[in-house]
């Protein structure tokens, strides 16, 4: 959610075969990110999508939520901008517990819904 020139951690948690996926949304809930930092910070700078195989092998200064990541065991990130007709109204993020590669397909079917 987009409010004062930084993005707050918000929304409805949908986890389906492990419980430490709620708890990380939960607890992402905490964060806030300005424009260029974090993974959602630099999908709202970009405006595009981002793709992280396994947030794990990524240092602290790119991804600030590392060591959540590692003690709930989340590898795979996927970022994308929410918008409302073309104006950016925050950031859509999915986790995986499983190390995944990117799969531009679904990817594209995310960024259409995201920008209707």
């Amino acid at each position: 959610m987009l409010a004062d020139d930084k993005l707050d951690c918000a929304g409805q948690e949908f986890c389906l075969k492990n419980p430490d996926l709620g708890t990380y949304q939960t607890e992402s809930q905490k964060y806030t990110f300005q424009k260029g930092v974090g993974l959602p910070g630099r999908v709202w700078q970009n405006l595009n999508y981002e793709w992280v195989d396994n947030v794990q092998n990524l240092d602290g200064s790119k991804y600030a939520r590392l060591e959540l990541a590692k003690e709930l065991v989340v590898k795979t990130s996927l970022g994308v901008p929410y918008k409302q007709n073309g104006i950016f109204m925050g950031v859509m993020e999915f986790f995986d517990i499983e190390e995944r590669q990117c799969d531009s397909s679904m990817v594209q079917d995310i960024m259409k819904k995201c920008d209707e």
